[in-house]
């Protein structure tokens, strides 16, 4: 693998925009040569916007560029498992928003197809980036080892999260945005609906015993997408495997569609492991 990382992006809507390509563009060793979206209008005007030579219309056109070496897609969960698997197959490395896919059978596949492939996949798990969630893990660790831990909470305050982004610069066309059809798991009712989350935290710590005090430990501020992306980089460069691999990704997917069947199906789900 070259020591400078040829990425291909797919998806010019708010997160790849004000998210990721700001992130990946601040990475070392990596060059953002190639760009897609459906919406061919707006993937030219954001490609003209970050300096980017080559635009697509459509991802498979993309794969076959032989001066890519890895995939960013950040499109609609019902396409992440679909492009990836062509990325994949096509012999490039992938980075995907999260989920990894709406159903295990996709994410399985796109598990194995990494794995046979001797691909690196990873996901948009952020948080497993951000310096306060490595602090509070860092002082769970280290009570662990010398107190008696009696109680945690974690607490995720959604505060604007927006702030100090490139939101406001975000580039938009008359384009409509693609149809997309739903990638649920065969058991889910069409009449099913979603619900999303987010985000931010603070550590507080309270020793009991010989010791008693108040504690609020903190790391250094960063943005966790930066981090991220850089991650996804040093992996490709170093050979080694992500943090938010897709195939600890996988389980989670087998975990939430075991509790949806459950609540569909009224029945306890046992999950094999």
């Amino acid at each position: 693998m070259p020591e400078k990382v040829k990425l291909g992006f797919i998806g010019c809507g708010f997160m790849g925009q004000c998210v990721h390509l700001p992130s990946f563009k601040r990475a070392e060793n990596v060059e953002i040569v190639a760009i897609s979206d459906l919406r061919i209008k707006l993937a030219k005007a954001v490609a003209e916007r970050w300096t980017i030579r080559k635009v697509y219309s459509f991802h498979l056109e993309m794969m076959q560029d032989e001066e890519i070496d890895a995939i960013v897609e950040i499109t609609n969960k019902s396409v992440h498992a679909p492009i990836a698997l062509d990325a994949l197959k096509a012999g490039k490395h992938v980075f995907t928003e999260k989920p990894i896919a709406t159903n295990t059978k996709d994410a399985e596949e796109m598990v194995k197809a990494a794995e046979k492939n001797d691909l690196k996949l990873m996901v948009d798990y952020m948080k497993r980036y951000d310096t306060g969630v490595l602090k509070a893990k860092e002082v769970f660790e280290d009570f662990v080892k010398s107190d008696k831990v009696t109680y945690v909470r974690f607490h995720l305050f959604g505060g604007d999260w927006l702030c100090g982004s490139t939101a406001e610069q975000m580039i938009k066309t008359e384009e409509i945005y693609p149809e997309i059809k739903p990638r649920f798991p065969d058991f889910v009712p069409k009449e099913f609906v979603k619900a999303t989350n987010n985000l931010l935290e603070q550590i507080h710590v309270y020793r009991a015993g010989k010791i008693q005090r108040d504690e609020s430990p903190h790391g250094t501020w960063s943005w966790s997408f930066e981090r991220q992306a850089q991650h996804f980089i040093d992996c490709i460069v170093e050979d080694k495997e992500p943090i938010s691999s897709g195939f600890d990704s996988f389980k989670d997917i087998v975990i939430i569609e075991s509790m949806l069947k459950a609540a569909i199906e009224g029945k306890r789900i046992e999950i094999k492991s």
